[in-house]
């Protein structure tokens, strides 16, 4: 019965109202043109265009700079190109699972102006040692796709970020506000959540992907059409932050994180009913 009613209820959102869900589309994007753009003009809010071209850039800036540390005299006709790119190419390691340290000097404007030699270097670079492409786009996904990750002192740290934790205007510091700071930052940075079974896995950012995995292919073994129908933009959005992230951290995944009850519910619906068949059947 349940399935029946939530297939309903996306069969009436899909057929009945594309126009209203193309328009409610339309509106939210054009109201984020705004936002991002004149509002956040008018507030002295600078975008640094540079900045997102830097971080969209981030996978290749690895690849080319893990390529380069890793075997020098492989690429010793091809270093002086890199260093016109990736000024700080060295700086690679040993944070490999953030772009950062390459990123921050990267020469966006020279990708801009030659985005062909840019494209002819990285090709020429990666055809020799392809597997450190590999590597290097895993280092920096991996707590994406893996979430057993946490514990990996050679990834980014602090993962949770709680010594930036901003006060308000004119906030004054008590006792209890510190209390429960050192609190979260005791049960975070150290960790403290991997010593409880099951619990830890909330605190993964590789936890969604699975969901969606096992949902995806529960959904597709019961040509479930109107049920996948749920996992298409969580999983784009995964491939976005698979390809363009600087760094996976919990708070980009956060979208997703929060879906995980939704995302579960086909899953979910599929036990349910071969529970009930096999007692009452």
């Amino acid at each position: 019965m349940l399935r029946t009613s939530k297939s309903r209820i996306l069969a009436f959102l899909l057929r009945n109202n594309r126009k209203k869900l193309i328009t409610l589309s339309i509106i939210s994007v054009a109201f984020f043109a705004v936002f991002n753009g004149p509002i956040l003009s008018m507030l002295n809010v600078v975008n640094s265009n540079s900045d997102t071209f830097k971080e969209a850039l981030s996978l290749p800036e690895c690849q080319i700079s893990r390529a380069v540390v890793r075997h020098p005299k492989v690429y010793s006709a091809e270093i002086d190109k890199v260093k016109k790119y990736l000024p700080d190419y060295q700086k690679y390691e040993p944070l490999e699972s953030i772009s950062d340290p390459v990123k921050s000097t990267f020469n966006s404007k020279l990708v801009k102006d030659k985005p062909i030699e840019f494209l002819k270097l990285y090709w020429q670079i990666g055809k020799k040692e392809p597997q450190e492409y590999i590597n290097a786009f895993c280092k920096l996904s991996v707590r994406l796709w893996d979430p057993d990750m946490n514990d990996d002192t050679y990834l980014y740290e602090p993962y949770w970020e709680t010594e930036g934790l901003a006060k308000l205007p004119g906030q004054k510091e008590g006792q209890r506000v510190s209390k429960i700071q050192r609190e979260i930052q005791t049960f975070s940075n150290n960790r403290d959540y991997e010593k409880i079974p099951v619990l830890s896995l909330l605190f993964s950012a590789g936890l969604p992907f699975f969901i969606m995995l096992i949902g995806i292919a529960s959904v597709w073994q019961d040509r479930d059409r109107k049920n996948l129908m749920l996992y298409v933009m969580p999983f784009i959005f995964w491939i976005f932050l698979l390809i363009f992230s600087p760094v996976i951290l919990l708070r980009y995944v956060l979208p997703l994180i929060s879906m995980e009850g939704l995302l579960l519910m086909p899953i979910l619906n599929k036990m349910f009913f071969i529970s009930y068949n096999k007692k009452y059947s």
